[in-house]
């Protein structure tokens, strides 16, 4: 027990003893009591605060990470629409090409075919006139040339 040895009760007596000491040790034990009732709901609430926080937090990581994944889908879209159609138009481009040097082959090898056609007339015609030239002229039916003797 305490005592004290100055003051108002300087008596020696225990300030357990005093009924003004212990009225204000039970209401301070009580308010010790209600602010640590207090502080425990305090940080009962601050716990679940908190856990709505992470919560929240991992909320809107999911909705953020759905938004990216949608954007990303509708970047990715447009770019294959996009390429598609650069394909598609390079696709075109390529088939029209094509026609237009089949054309061009076609008309080459159909010139091809009348100018073969043409010198074949026109070995036939230097045929024709080698059998009217004697053979003791100027060239014979190999293509040499001879001189003639004078």
């Amino acid at each position: 027990m305490s005592s004290r040895k100055s003051g108002p009760y300087s008596d020696n007596t225990s300030m357990d003893d005093d009924p003004l000491t212990d009225d204000d040790s039970k209401k301070n034990e009580d308010r010790i009591r209600q602010l640590e009732r207090e502080n425990r709901e305090y940080e009962s609430t601050v716990q679940d605060y908190l856990r709505q926080i992470i919560t929240l937090q991992n909320s809107l990581k999911k909705s953020h990470g759905q938004e990216c994944a949608e954007l990303i889908k509708e970047n990715l879209e447009e770019d294959v629409e996009h390429c598609t159609t650069d394909y598609n138009q390079v696709m075109a481009t390529f088939a029209e090409n094509k026609r237009d040097a089949d054309k061009r082959e076609a008309k080459q090898a159909e010139t091809i075919k009348q100018l073969l056609s043409k010198i074949g007339l026109k070995d036939r015609e230097i045929e024709k006139l080698r059998k009217l030239i004697p053979y003791e002229g100027y060239c014979q039916p190999n293509g040499a040339f001879l001189q003639q003797n004078m």
